[in-house]
């Protein structure tokens, strides 16, 4: 059945010789795998075409109980390219790779697509860079992930509990932050933006463990230390 679809680029993988599997997010089916061939050419223009965050225009070939599909004819939507910047590639990798291990869901989900696809659109638009951007990021998309942080402090003494996703006054436990790191935790619930770079290094490994929590198989960000490097 040939069906048509707009999607994000998440992930690529090798496939055979001059292939790749493609994964990306669709506003009407959910996350799709496609088979793409002719990656062989340093020329070849679909290269350029699946680099990751890519707002692509698709119609496909939707095989019943198969997770491979095949894609008839592709173009990128007219969104603003992604500039050489040194800081804005690395947050690129880091969410891609955030995305690909962070969204399983097989259907539609028209809020969750509406948010990456705009919040693509102003990334790559920003004239000017935001070092925090990663840290927010991570914070709206766990609100439609479902699990969003309850960011109101019933006590100054509370301490952080990352499995349950609130600040808690009763006695520590293993998944509950240090005092220190708890209130650092708040400040970025309260949307202050005024860090250091170590302080977003220990935001963005609390950020990711707050993961582990609460998505089944959630991997180690391989690109993190990437954005560890641009920002030390």
């Amino acid at each position: 059945m040939l069906k048509e679809a707009e999607g994000i680029v998440l992930h690529s993988i090798k496939y055979g010789d001059n292939g790749r599997i493609v994964h990306v997010y669709t506003d009407t089916e959910g996350l799709m795998s496609y088979i793409v061939q002719g990656f062989s050419s340093k020329s070849s223009f679909k290269k350029i075409y699946f680099q990751s965050l890519n707002v692509l225009k698709l119609n496909f070939y939707h095989k019943q109980k198969s997770s491979l599909h095949r894609i008839k004819e592709v173009k990128i939507l007219d969104l603003t390219p992604l500039d050489y910047n040194m800081n804005k590639m690395s947050v690129q990798m880091f969410i891609s790779e955030l995305l690909y291990n962070s969204i399983k869901e097989e259907e539609a989900n028209p809020h969750l697509y509406d948010f990456l696809k705009n919040w693509i659109i102003d990334f790559r638009s920003a004239e000017i860079f935001d070092p925090n951007i990663h840290l927010q990021f991570m914070l709206e998309l766990s609100k439609y992930l479902g699990f969003f942080p309850n960011s109101q402090l019933i006590h100054e003494s509370a301490t952080f509990d990352l499995e349950e996703g609130i600040f808690k006054v009763s006695q520590p436990t293993e998944s509950s932050l240090s005092p220190s790191h708890s209130l650092l935790f708040l400040r970025l619930l309260k949307k202050e933006d005024n860090f250091s770079n170590s302080e977003r290094r220990v935001l963005m490994g609390i950020l990711l463990e707050y993961y582990r929590f609460h998505l089944h198989n959630f991997k180690e960000i391989k690109s993190k230390s990437v954005l560890e490097a641009v920002f030390s």
